[in-house]
């Protein structure tokens, strides 16, 4: 299969062609990129993968256990990675070593609290985080032992900066409410729109976009087209000064930037970040397949393309004679580098050919990279770069926000800068990433989601079931109003999967907060998540969304449902928690 992506920039009009194989089950076995150089997935069974090859050499090898989870990773024969897991399926440990030493490059330990959140996370490299949670779910506190951060929020999970918050006696604990965290009078940020934090200030437009953001450091000014995409940036700052241009194709995905004078391009496979190039090099990003966590990125030549051919209608069309007809061709070779990611896929180190780490970086809680270190790679060549940030984000140097396909987002805020562009069909909060950075993910900016295994899935639900949790569908498959609305059509979504399921106890002494299972619901739960669905196909139809518009709406309201549940907020039964109501 051929594709071809022909773009106008800069005056000068270019094509990008792409060949893909697929084998008879559908999956892409072999893609030439337009650079020529050509990507081979080796897979068994119904699209396992077991090997990556990149132009006919085989640089990363796969082992997996019954489940299908890997379990063993080979980069180019010099460095393993090993993953283990809990008997709830999640991730216990992750070793990185040459296969020339006994002692590992980098090791992390990851650590669960009773109900399932990550409480600790031990690395070799950075030493130890220990992670905190209100009882909602959302992070509190990271104490790493270069810094403490403490995070509060409104009752719209704005986050709003601690040192304004003072205990009252109004904050103490209620005796029929487990302990909150945080006080009953917590300052509440007004539509949403974030205007101080930690000593930044932000102005927004009409439409809710960011114009400006004030700090000590100086100030960034941001212009933003009809479609609340931004198309321009100006930053004067005491250590930056720069002046941006953003360009997008018809999906929204940006396709190209000019900041002071110097340009880059940027291709795209499907809903990934596929290359950018600029005058000097083009770096390509390869990802597991079906996500977007980064498997590897290679060094080449600059992505030219080919010059878009014009015909007339007069014209003679010999398909042998047309140039996006034609396989790229390769030049030059290419300088591969080695991504190690965390437990939710974000970018740890880079090792090269010869194992050596090449590239680190250490985060806080929502992203923001505290410190980076590129080195030299002796058997490339050269410096390694990385832009990517948490999945689906990509970092830019000239403002430090994070390009999220359909938004940009803030990581010393943990907050997008304008609003969802499925509205409030996505959350309450149009401007929220996730209530908890270290589990959630938002790879397209549109709706947070939970990145995990079925595999893994399965072990901790019956974990909980063992425990005497109940399954409770979300979107109810049995009420008439929920069963076949039309939302679950559009989003191609299946109510059984375990995006629609939550456990709960059937006794309020299994769990401090959740909401009780156990009795007949009631139908006004039902009758609530009916008339959001239905504001989301409303929407849609309006703003011509496609399934995966559909898709992330869905998610969305079943995520704000999730956390009434959680909080129990949610009467389902005549067994409920004294704090809850039906709707």
């Amino acid at each position: 299969m051929r594709e071809h992506h022909a773009y106008d920039l800069f005056g000068d009009r270019r094509s990008y062609v792409w060949h893909h194989e697929y084998d008879e089950l559908g999956n892409r076995r072999r893609t030439v990129r337009p650079d020529g150089h050509a990507v081979d997935w080796l897979m068994y069974g119904s699209g396992h993968v077991h090997g990556m090859l990149l132009d006919g050499e085989e640089r990363v090898q796969f082992e997996r256990d019954d489940l299908h989870r890997e379990t063993v990773r080979v980069l180019s024969s010099k460095v393993g990675q090993r993953t283990h897991y809990d008997p709830a399926g999640r991730v216990l440990q992750q070793t990185i070593q040459r296969s020339t030493s006994p002692a590992p490059l980098a090791e992390r330990r990851y650590r669960y609290d009773a109900v399932g959140q990550l409480s600790r996370i031990e690395d070799s490299r950075k030493g130890g985080t220990d992670y905190r949670y209100d009882p909602v779910g959302r992070l509190i506190e990271a104490i790493s032992p270069v810094a403490k951060e403490r995070f509060a929020f409104d009752p719209a999970s704005n986050i709003i900066d601690p040192v304004r918050i003072t205990e009252t006696p109004a904050s103490r604990p209620s005796p029929v409410r487990p302990e909150s965290t945080l006080p009953v009078e917590v300052p509440k940020v007004l539509g949403n729109l974030l205007k101080a934090y930690a000593g930044m200030h932000f102005e927004y437009d009409a439409r809710g976009n960011l114009v400006r953001k004030r700090t000590p450091a100086g100030q960034q000014e941001y212009e933003w087209d009809e479609f609340n995409r931004l198309l321009s940036a100006r930053v004067a700052e005491t250590s930056r000064q720069s002046q941006a241009r953003y360009f997008y194709d018809a999906f929204g995905r940006r396709i190209a930037k000019e900041v002071n004078g110097e340009r880059t391009v940027f291709g795209w496979d499907g809903d990934t970040l596929a290359y950018e190039s600029d005058g000097e090099r083009g770096t390509h990003y390869l990802y597991e397949p079906g996500t977007f966590v980064p498997l590897a990125q290679y060094v080449a030549e600059p992505v030219e393309g080919i010059e878009t051919p014009v015909w007339t209608s007069t014209d003679r069309y010999v398909p042998e004679d047309d140039p996006l007809q034609k396989v790229p061709e390769r030049r030059g070779d290419a300088a591969v580098f080695y991504y190690h990611c965390d437990q939710i896929g974000t970018p740890q180190l880079l090792t090269d050919d010869d194992g050596d780490v090449v590239w680190e970086a250490s985060y806080k809680a929502w992203g923001e990279a505290r410190e980076v270190i590129a080195r030299a790679s002796k058997a490339a060549g050269i410096v390694a770069k990385n832009p990517l940030r948490f999945q689906g984000q990509q970092v830019d140097a000239e403002t430090g926000l994070h390009y999220n396909w359909h938004r940009y987002y803030d990581s010393g805020i943990g907050r997008f800068v304008s609003k969802d562009p499925i509205g409030l069909v996505g959350g309450i909060n149009v401007y929220q990433y996730a209530s908890n950075p270290v589990e959630w993910i938002d790879p397209l900016g549109l709706a947070p989601r939970r990145p995990a295994h079925e595999a893994s899935i399965q072990r901790r639900v019956n974990c909980l079931k063992s425990q005497g949790f109940q399954e409770h569908h979300i979107i109810s498959d049995k009420n008439s109003q929920t069963k076949n609305h039309p939302l679950i059509a559009l989003a191609g979504f299946d109510l059984q999967s375990q995006a629609n399921k939550i456990y709960l106890p059937d006794d309020e002494s299994l769990h401090p907060t959740r909401s009780i299972h156990n009795g007949r619901h009631p139908n006004i739960v039902s009758t609530n998540l009916s008339r959001q669905m239905n504001d989301a196909v409303v929407i849609g139809k309006q703003q011509g969304w496609g399934q995966k518009q559909y898709d992330a709406a869905l998610r969305g309201i079943i995520a704000r449902e999730r956390m009434e549940l959680k909080a129990g907020n949610r009467m389902l039964n005549k067994n409920h928690r004294p704090w809850a109501c039906p709707n």
